[in-house]
């Protein structure tokens, strides 16, 4: 008697235990935001000759600064709940941070966000921070493209920085459900053909004057979806 009455206190002390760990009651459903990307390779038949143009393109990474993102409800007049509340965030693809927030039960069919730059105080206030080491800078980028392109036959390294600012609205595929006790995680997509692509000729990101084509088809480039795998 004594060894199970034992053998409860202990199972009663783990599950306790395993409560206070938990960031969040149990109950509470959580929403978690993620990045990656829709397609990191674009190719194109044949050799351009045309030096605003590149043959192929390969994206290795990208950083994309973010803040006030929101799930709207499926309902007239919504403002929304924000998933990020606070400082501005930033969103590394492949594999960067993930962001998480409980949230109110209900079904939502879309989401917003700003596409931001740092102001000259958080640029003093996170100097010291590496995260925003390289949106601290004098040109205060929102977004850094980086990878290789293949030009007239040779590879050569690349590195695109905007400074766009812009609120992104988009619909849902279909509506998320947040029921009681979830976690549903929502992924911000970088669709790269969307952004390189013009045509069929794929857009060289140091080709002369190409800078200002592709800061204003960042917004545009990018996607929401719920993680359904």
């Amino acid at each position: 008697m004594k060894f199970f009455f034992a053998l409860c206190l202990v199972a009663a002390l783990s599950l306790l235990q395993a409560c206070k760990d938990t960031p969040y009651p149990i109950d509470d459903p959580v929403v978690h935001l993620q990045a990656d990307f829709v397609q990191r390779i674009v190719g194109s038949i044949g050799v351009s000759t045309d030096t605003t143009r590149v043959d192929s393109l390969l994206v290795s990474s990208a950083k994309i600064l973010v803040r006030r993102v929101r799930l709207h409800r499926e309902q007239a007049g919504d403002d929304g709940y924000e998933l990020l509340i606070g400082p501005p965030v930033v969103l590394t693809l492949p594999g960067g941070e993930e962001y998480s927030s409980v949230f109110p039960l209900g079904n939502y069919d879309g989401v917003s966000l700003e596409l931001t730059r740092l102001t000259d105080a958080e640029a003093i206030q996170y100097a010291s921070d590496a995260r925003y080491a390289e949106f601290t800078v004098a040109e205060r980028p929102s977004f850094i493209l980086e990878g290789t392109r293949l030009k007239q036959g040779e590879w050569s390294p690349f590195r695109f920085v905007a400074d766009t600012v812009a609120s992104v609205i988009r619909q849902l595929d279909s509506p998320l459900g947040v029921p009681k006790g979830s976690a549903t995680t929502v992924v911000l997509f970088l669709n790269v053909p969307q952004l390189v692509l013009f045509g069929r000729d794929i857009i060289d990101p140091l080709g002369k004057g190409n800078d200002k084509v592709l800061e204003g088809r960042v917004p545009e480039a990018l996607r929401i979806a719920k993680k359904d795998w």
